[in-house]
């Protein structure tokens, strides 16, 4: 409404500066820090302790985006930051509390634990950064944690869920490094060279995964994931190449390059994924079926429209896409709380997995999982993932 001059904005820079907070931290941040407490106990057959502590985390994290709403202050960047500290030591105290199991040392494996444990490191460091750089901490925080904790995540499961065979995993040691030491010389280093060590990282995590090679089995989880997940990764490409733009002397081109990665490449991934795997979880039906494909349409439609829109500065166009994209995000929201008061119960019966074999590149033995499906008992969670990923 502001764009279209139906609205007066008299405080844009405070509004943009909430909208931000929102955004990051109270959408992505606790959004992805939801979702790994929800699923690391399952798949460790534990439970999630110490949940006090859990509470403090999100409390600590609400406080910290509210008093950072005008902008960054000391006191809202330490809640925000001892907040993920708390998530971190939950996260060790749940791992500690599962059962001793044999877990084989790859390059996957341990491309997979850096990425999430550096993932980490960046969202503790976003918000005490911010007291520098405001904007260049925001873009840390999604590269740094959004894109790594997705990078992470993706390496395990993306595989499986694009129908594709096998990983370099020798590639994602050295594409964690770069990725990393490109964001620590974004507030260190000479110039632009964090941009083009970044963008090497990037390259390099996506030569390992190769997210768009032809698939060899049918779209798992749903026909409606896999353009999901193609199509985050196809703008995180766009944002890289963006940004590297932007550091050879097109400014104009930062704002796109931002927001093509937050809302292109996370945001798009993380409803896709939320929209396949809190049904999953909570055992429950989306009410609405059709409901990811008008999603996947309106947050497409709008970042495409977004991305000229907003290099040229075109209000028309940019209100146009801002508006299919608060739908698409409303749209989201309403499916996943849809989902928990009035999404039908799952109740049958799977033969079990072993929680950890769903974190293995399955695709690399070319076998899938198989199970037996009976009407009566609520089915494990990982189990249920499992055997839907491969049906």
């Amino acid at each position: 409404l502001g764009w279209l001059g139906l609205l007066p904005v008299p405080n844009y820079s405070t509004l943009l500066a909430i909208h931000s907070q929102l955004q990051v931290y109270g959408f992505v941040g606790l959004y992805t820090m939801g979702v790994a407490m929800m699923v690391l106990p399952t798949f460790l057959n534990t439970k999630l302790q110490p949940t006090w502590l859990a509470l403090c985390s999100l409390a600590l994290m609400l406080i910290g985006i509210g008093l950072n709403s005008a902008g960054p202050t000391l006191t809202g960047g330490t809640c925000q930051s001892l907040s993920t500290l708390a998530f971190l030591v939950v996260l060790r105290v749940t791992r500690k509390s599962a059962p001793p199991r044999k877990v084989e040392s790859t390059p996957l494996t341990r491309g997979h634990a850096i990425f999430l444990a550096t993932g980490s490191l960046w969202l503790l460091a976003g918000p005490l950064l911010a007291l520098k750089d405001a904007t260049a901490a925001l873009e840390t925080v999604l590269w740094g944690f959004a894109g790594l904790f997705i990078a992470g995540i993706g390496l395990r499961v993306h595989t499986g869920i694009l129908g594709i065979k096998g990983i370099h995993g020798r590639l994602l040691a050295p594409s964690a490094v770069l990725w990393n030491l490109g964001l620590a010389l974004r507030w260190t280093g000479p110039g632009n060279l964090w941009v083009v060590i970044l963008a090497t990282g990037v390259c390099l995590f996506f030569w390992a995964l190769r997210p768009f090679r032809k698939p060899y089995l049918p779209p798992a989880g749903g026909p409606w994931l896999r353009p999901f997940v193609r199509t985050s990764y196809f703008w995180l490409l766009v944002a890289v190449a963006l940004t590297c733009a932007t550091a050879l002397g097109y400014p104009a081109l930062a704002g796109p390059a931002r927001h093509t990665l937050a809302i292109g490449f996370v945001i798009t991934m993380m409803m896709g994924m939320g929209m396949r795997m809190i049904p999953a979880f909570e055992t429950k039906r989306l009410p609405w079926t059709n409901g990811p494909w008008q999603i996947y349409g309106l947050v497409t439609l709008g970042t495409a429209i977004r991305l000229p829109a907003q290099t040229t500065m075109n209000l028309e166009c940019l209100a146009l896409a801002g508006a299919l994209q608060f739908l698409s995000i409303i749209s989201f929201i309403g499916l996943i709380l849809a989902t928990y008061l009035i999404g039908e119960k799952v109740c049958c019966e799977v033969d079990a997995v072993p929680p950890a074999q769903l974190f293995k590149d399955e695709n690399a033995k070319g076998a899938s999982h198989h199970a037996t499906v009976t009407a009566g008992t609520r089915i494990r969670p990982t189990a249920r993932i499992a055997e839907r990923l491969s049906s």
